[in-house]
């Protein structure tokens, strides 16, 4: 005990006449003493291994902090390009929850200093906070408009909080809320209640001058929103003056103009794309280009004026430096949507590019990013950081999950079965003599290095002998037969073609043989090389031929 005493004293003066008078008399700390306490000597207290008991209030001191206080105006104004236009704001000084005015916050600081008592809680008023508030106060940061609404959206300021008066908050409420949209007239489809929110949602955004990122999952049919949302346009003169412009992968062109002329009939589709290709902006309501050409004719789609322009497939801008990505986002618009199903892949950043897209400049620049969100959230896994981006971007990212239930209530859970199948006796005995011989010359290797490359030569052997043996022999029979693996998987594939279902098959190997046995319908047997040819008699045939060949009625996907 004498030895902790020792070394606390070290680090507090006032100890040693304590103890010296025989520890009768309390220690009384000035108003000017106890910062230093609270903020020095006790975390070496606690460090030692001693309890310390405080008032409550003193476990949280507080400090004052440069704040604002947001009042809403009443005009038609919307979107964040013009938040100067729907919100202004006074500077205040945050203590905890209260605000206070610059003259109130002088009246606070002229008697008082160090650690004092306010509202029932203890604020710190160090001379350095006091004088950098009030230069702060005399000359204020800008506030540029997109983050006047960062702040009105997360309540915070530099993670101070904010007050909004009730007309800031009913524009916020009005800026969030979706409500419903009459379809457009020309539609030639039925949508679900999760996708008319979405229609609505992103008709919403474009009147107010919002961009939008559209992330539901595949298959929740983003590109179906985005088309009625273009024809409601359409059937209210939006395009009369300008266009919409919708940037996809070349192998999407064929998808998009198929869908609308589908769901849209009435809108006019012009593709720019190709060798020959043409730019019939007057003649389209919609034009579909590529990536690729956005590149190569980037000076001719600039000089056009567009309503919209949609990047599908948004993942292709999330490079913030690449070349294609400053392309994509130097053409302007009125409005700006972004499809993707991953907004982010790999790190934060590429989020921060797709929604630069939508919405330019709202997120501040990379570098503000990085620091203030892409940081505390990935290194630090900073959940208080983490709940005030998603308060900041709920009002422009749309984010559905396949699994919700209140999304599309009658998808049936995914069902996972496993099948097990018996080696037939020409493959176990094939398995047993690479195992033995490859053991030999395992443990007869002394460099590691080589032992763990023969140890996974070894395993690759083995799961081709488990598909069967002429995978790994390259060379003998192609009967089914020789294989469990291949004729379990033949008889699942028996019902589910019998049925007229669909099957997708994926495998480890790029090469892969699959055996199909045929009934007296279909002919004789032929061998299926998924990815490469298959041999069918003497002549090597394209595999979908084959599959044409001996089931006409199925439907097969390569992955």
């Amino acid at each position: 005990m004498l030895q902790t005493v020792s070394l606390l004293a070290e680090f507090f003066p006032a100890f040693n006449p304590y103890i010296s008078a025989g520890a009768t008399a309390p220690i009384t700390l000035s108003t000017e003493a106890l910062p230093a306490f609270l903020f020095d000597t006790l975390p070496i207290i606690r460090l030692l291994g001693i309890r310390a008991l405080l008032p409550k209030a003193l476990d949280h001191i507080l400090r004052p902090r440069l704040s604002m206080k947001l009042s809403g105006k009443n005009t038609g104004s919307t979107g964040f390009l013009n938040a100067n236009d729907i919100f202004g704001f006074d500077w205040t000084v945050a203590i905890g929850p209260t605000q206070l005015t610059r003259a109130e916050f002088e009246e606070l600081v002229k008697d008082a200093h160090g650690i004092v008592c306010f509202k029932g809680e203890y604020v710190y008023l160090e001379p350095a906070d006091i004088k950098r508030l009030r230069l702060q106060l005399e000359k204020p940061p800008p506030i540029t408009p997109a983050e006047l609404l960062r702040i009105a959206l997360s309540e915070e300021y530099s993670g101070t909080p904010v007050t909004l008066d009730p007309t800031a908050r009913d524009i916020i409420c009005k800026l969030t809320e979706i409500g419903s949209v009459p379809l457009p007239r020309a539609l030639n489809a039925t949508l679900r209640p999760y996708q008319e929110r979405g229609y609505a949602w992103l008709y919403r955004n474009i009147l107010a001058g919002f961009g939008s990122v559209i992330a539901d999952d595949m298959g929740l049919g983003k590109m179906l929103q985005v088309i009625v949302t273009l024809l409601k346009l359409k059937e209210e003169g939006s395009l009369n003056e300008a266009r919409e412009l919708v940037i996809v992968p070349t192998s999407l062109l064929t998808n998009w103009s198929k869908e609308i002329a589908r769901f849209a009939p009435t809108m006019r589709v012009a593709i720019f794309h190709g060798a020959e290709r043409v730019l019939a902006y007057e003649g389209a309501d919609v034009l579909l280009t590529t990536y690729g050409m956005v590149r190569t004719d980037l000076a001719k789609l600039k000089k056009l004026p567009w309503r919209i322009v949609i990047a599908d497939e948004a993942q292709n801008i999330k490079n913030a430096a690449a070349a294609q990505t400053k392309a994509v986002k130097s053409i302007p618009a009125s409005a700006f949507v972004a499809l993707t199903g991953t907004p982010v892949e790999n790190r934060l950043t590429e989020y921060w590019s797709i929604m630069d897209f939508a919405n330019r400049g709202f997120l501040g620049n990379l570098t503000h990013f990085t620091k203030e969100f892409a940081v505390p959230i990935q290194n630090h896994h900073d959940q208080h950081v983490a709940q005030r981006f998603k308060r900041i971007t709920s009002l422009f990212l749309l984010r559905r999950l396949k699994s919700d239930k209140n999304i599309i209530s009658d998808l049936p859970d995914k069902i996972e079965q496993n099948q097990y199948c018996e080696l037939t006796k020409k493959q176990a005995a094939l398995y047993e003599s690479v195992v033995r011989e490859a053991l030999q010359v395992i443990n007869g290797e002394s460099d590691t290095f080589k032992r763990e490359g023969l140890i996974l030569q070894m395993i690759l052997a083995l799961k081709q002998i488990c598909n069967h043996p002429l995978q790994y022999l390259k060379q003998g029979d192609n009967d089914a037969n020789l294989s469990g693996k291949a004729e379990r998987f033949l008889d699942l594939l028996e019902p589910i073609l019998a049925a007229h279902e669909k099957v997708l098959v994926l495998h480890n190997f790029v090469k892969q043989e699959i055996y199909w046995r045929h009934g007296s319908e279909h002919g004789s047997d032929a061998s299926l090389n998924s990815c490469t040819a298959v041999s069918h008699g003497n002549h090597a045939i394209p595999w979908w031929s084959a599959f044409k060949m001996t089931a006409p009625n199925a439907s097969f996907c390569c992955h």
